[in-house]
């Protein structure tokens, strides 16, 4: 995908996304035919760039990271 940035210039528009997920077993399987399960979402990382197609500059990134704790978290600022 191509856009103009804010001086004219043509950029490439890139997303990268990672994510983490924890499988818990709820249930084991003993004489049933199935066990059962259930997937928690853990830690996501998400990632946009604006490549410019001239020239050496660094890419300009936008970062978005999201945890989803397993037990309270505080966070003191």
């Amino acid at each position: 995908m191509y856009v103009e940035d804010d001086t004219g210039a043509l950029v490439t528009l890139v997303a990268v996304s990672e994510q983490t997920h924890a499988v818990v077993r709820l249930q084991p399987r003993g004489d049933a035919p199935h066990a059962v399960f259930r997937i928690d979402a853990g830690e996501a990382l998400q990632l946009a760039y604006e490549l410019p197609l001239a020239g050496s500059a660094p890419p300009d990134s936008r970062v978005s990271h999201s945890v989803r704790p397993r037990r309270s978290l505080v966070i003191i600022h």
